[in-house]
């Protein structure tokens, strides 16, 4: 079955399991992968039909486990369309198990794969994977979400110390590109020589729907990840936001949740009503999100709106109220990798 593993190491969370050490995670591209498959776009833009990811859960889970996967997953149902419901027959469906062999997934969902793996690796006194964001984490790479610092922009952000790198994870830190990329660079190859590979791209294209870089992600890596030495495998070129811990482990943000929302269209086509712009005399209208002014472009989007109202001119004062405003869907192109990294 010739299965290809990228391995993660997740940092340790500062909270109650401070004494245990993660597990690895890694991100499994099984026969269905192949490089083959995917130039034929077979995995391109696909979702959990109906939005809903139908699953099983293995036996050997303590009833505090099974309230911390509930809870995960309540979590993403929260914030995006995406529900999480028993299997009921149906012949795609995730299999949640947890095997000692650490913290893993399938990325994304397609439909010739049948049965899509999820480790969560119960506590053995060393290792968990039992933690709320582990749980997200792996649970996005169900959704066909890939880690933030793969992204196509991903060099305006952080710089990648090449020689800093354990060989065996140095794939980790390839790059996707857009899915509509036309001068395609030469495809990184890990088991090479080379000191650096700043010029290549992983193989996989990917869609950020728009949506800015996010250190706080909780599928970024953390810095220090698959060090060799004491110093850092990556550094910031930005100024991280005050209180944001790269390659935190707490759980989804709201970027992660409008990244998700995107790929699965989760907004419908709205109006915005003179009814609820008279509703807003007797609300405050200002941003929600810190981030608000790196989301002009996607004022479209409903769930921009509602968190960035002074940003999107939607305040009283910056509108006229005879108007009436309409929002519409993220599409996607059929021809996008399922994973899209965030």
């Amino acid at each position: 079955w010739n299965i290809y593993i990228v391995l993660f190491l997740l940092t340790v969370f500062e909270g109650a399991y401070s004494e245990l050490s993660y597990a690895q995670c890694r991100i499994i591209h099984d026969k269905y992968s192949y490089e083959e498959i995917v130039s034929r776009n077979i995995l391109g833009g696909e979702v959990w039909p109906n939005n809903t990811v139908p699953y099983i859960l293995a036996e050997g889970f303590s009833k505090d486990d099974l309230s911390l996967i509930q809870s995960a997953m309540d979590g993403i149902e929260k914030k995006t369309c995406v529900r999480w419901v028993p299997r009921n027959g149906e012949n795609s469906y995730v299999y949640i198990k947890n095997d000692e062999a650490g913290c893993f997934a399938v990325l994304g969902y397609n439909e010739y794969r049948g049965k899509h793996v999820l480790n969560l690796q119960r506590s053995n006194g060393f290792s968990t994977c039992m933690i709320f964001g582990i749980a997200q984490h792996e649970m996005l790479h169900i959704l066909g979400y890939d880690h933030e610092q793969t992204r196509p922009d991903r060099d305006s952000y952080v710089r990648i110390h090449w020689d800093m790198i354990q060989r065996d994870a140095i794939s980790n830190y390839f790059r996707s590109i857009y899915d509509n990329t036309t001068i395609i660079p030469p495809k990184c190859k890990p088991k090479s020589t080379a000191t650096t590979f700043d010029d290549c791209y992983s193989g996989f294209t990917t869609d950020t729907f728009g949506y800015p870089y996010e250190y706080g992600s909780v599928m970024h890596y953390g810095l220090d990840d698959f060090q060799t030495s004491d110093k850092n495998t990556m550094e910031v070129l930005r100024p991280v936001p005050l209180g944001i811990r790269i390659g935190q482990r707490i759980g989804m943000t709201e970027l992660d949740a409008l990244k998700v929302k995107a790929k699965y269209n989760c907004d419908r086509l709205s109006t915005l009503s003179t009814t609820s712009l008279t509703n807003a005399t007797t609300t405050v209208c200002e941003d929600k999100w810190t981030f608000c002014d790196s989301m002009t472009e996607l004022c479209s989007l409903e769930h921009t709106s509602e968190n960035c109202q002074k940003t999107c001119k939607l305040c009283l004062e910056d509108i006229d109220t005879t108007t009436t405003f309409t929002t519409f869907n993220t599409t996607t192109s059929g021809n996008q990798m399922l994973n899209f990294a965030i």
